[in-house]
């Protein structure tokens, strides 16, 4: 138990080193001024005894989805040196639509990675726009 204790204090110093972000600043390129400054600290904690057994069924059940997700993002920043996102888009956000699909996966019989995939990358189009082509939306 005393190891285990030691470990755990050891892992918390160490997370809360690494996620202490001092001064990460956002640049504005035409004024090459600062424009925003993040500093902050993550705590984490070890949960024992918790049944995580939903999560991890989640997980199981959506994990095709998600790693198609983070495909359409490896594309768009591949094809994109600059891009804006709109988080917000007439039909809703971002998140919440993919959120909103997984769930529905989760319950699904069967997975359809070409319905998915349609789904996603029609979903990212309504919130991205190439910078050439972009106007009000937050720029990456």
């Amino acid at each position: 138990m005393l190891i285990d204790d030691a470990i755990l204090v050891a892992s918390r110093l160490l997370a809360s080193l690494r996620s202490m972000r001092a001064a990460q600043e956002v640049v504005d390129e035409a004024e090459r001024q600062v424009i925003a400054r993040e500093a902050g600290l993550n705590r984490y904690e070890r949960i024992n005894g918790h049944d995580f057994s939903a999560g991890d069924a989640y997980w199981e059940r959506t994990k095709p989805f998600w790693a198609l997700v983070r495909d359409a993002w490896d594309e768009v920043m591949d094809k994109h040196d600059r891009f804006r996102l709109q988080t917000e888009s007439e039909e809703g956000k971002l998140f919440e639509k993919f959120f909103e699909r997984a769930e529905a996966i989760e319950s699904a019989d069967e997975f359809d990675d070409t319905a998915a995939r349609d789904f996603i990358d029609r979903t990212l189009a309504e919130h991205i726009t190439a910078e050439a082509d972009a106007t009000e939306a937050s720029r990456y």
